[in-house]
């Protein structure tokens, strides 16, 4: 069943077993291998592997518009991204950079940023598509990471 509110839209098949509050159950908790001091309570950071930790500051700085939490006094290896409620590290791996898994990234307007990264050299990897709930579109940071550009139809973000 999907249940749509103003926040997200989520389908989950009907057979999902389901607690007495009407809450999904997934099986590997129900089959008891997750145990009471193992409970997911939230995403608190996403890490991006980079080859050259100055040109992601500035690719995501300065392109992206996200600032770079600590100043500009960057560490050689990790650096954070004020991205809250979930923060995004930078981390200087040249062995696997540009091999995380996307990371979606809300704007305002999808279109207009598109427009704004062509104007400015960078390309853009799809083209603005529209789903039922949002318009997307995707691009590369400078290691070859995958950014889906987002914009949700209610206007939310997070």
């Amino acid at each position: 069943s999907c249940k749509d509110d103003a926040h997200q839209r989520s389908c989950l098949p009907s057979e999902l077993p389901q607690d007495r509050a009407g809450q999904v159950r997934f099986p590997l908790a129900s089959q008891g291998r997750i145990s009471e001091n193992m409970k997911f309570r939230a995403i608190d950071f996403v890490v991006v592997f980079v080859a050259d930790m100055d040109r992601a500051m500035t690719f995501y700085r300065d392109t992206l518009g996200i600032a770079i939490a600590g100043g500009e006094d960057p560490h050689p290896v990790w650096n954070e991204l004020e991205t809250e409620p979930v923060t995004v590290a930078l981390f200087a791996n040249t062995d696997s950079a540009g091999s995380n898994a996307s990371i979606g990234i809300a704007v305002d307007d999808v279109q207009a940023a598109v427009d704004e990264l062509r104007a400015s050299g960078h390309a853009v990897a799809m083209d603005t598509i529209e789903t039922p709930v949002c318009f997307m579109a995707t691009m590369h940071d400078p290691d070859g990471n995958t950014l889906i550009l987002h914009q949700r139809k209610d206007g939310t973000a997070g």
